[in-house]
């Protein structure tokens, strides 16, 4: 082998392993950028709970649902008997509350709710107003206290993120679940 032909290949091979190195700084700089934007998204993360006016224990948690007293008042509502809290580090946008019964398939009701900053608590209790529709009357809106329920907050951060917190009133199941998404 010749002086020149052993020279194009170590230059070669040390070429091939600079665009190696190449490679592998920019995928190191892209998921380090990616990680910085997830721990800047991060530092501003809401985090939404309900909170019992009385604590939350397995007896007390099924009186944070209750119902209108005045049945003749143009607006029928549920009472929520808690305080909303955010929890985060950053405020909850698009707040929305909503009750689900699991015995009623489909049939869930919102009400929007202000935005709420980081470590603030919104005042009690919150309402949501019912609509009667085919899946759900006068006689169910009586009885959903008794039965199962869960209500959920649904809210987003300044970058558009979606959360999501489930409260169910079920003792078996812990009080408060928080995700992410919009997922029922």
């Amino acid at each position: 082998m010749t002086f020149a032909l052993s020279w194009e290949a170590l230059t070669a091979i040390g070429t091939f392993a600079m665009a190696v190195g190449t490679l592998a700084m920019v995928i190191t700089t892209v998921i380090v950028i990616f990680q910085n934007k997830r721990h800047h998204q991060d530092t501003f993360k809401p985090a939404c709970v309900l909170v019992l006016n009385g604590g939350v224990d397995r007896n007390t948690r099924g009186n944070a649902l209750q119902l209108q007293r005045n049945f003749t008042a143009p607006d029928i509502c549920f009472f929520v008997q808690c305080s909303m809290k955010n929890v985060g580090t950053g405020p909850a946008l698009n707040l929305r509350l909503g009750v689900r019964f699991p015995d009623k398939a489909g049939y869930l009701i919102w009400s929007e709710l202000p935005p709420l900053g980081a470590n603030r608590r919104s005042k009690s209790p919150l309402m949501i107003p019912v609509v009667f529709g085919g899946k759900f009357n006068e006689t169910d809106y009586k009885q959903a206290p008794g039965g199962l329920w869960e209500l959920w907050l649904f809210y987003e951060d300044v970058f558009g993120n979606v959360f999501h917190t489930k409260h169910a009133k079920d003792p078996h199941q812990p009080w408060a679940v928080l995700g992410k998404g919009g997922v029922l």
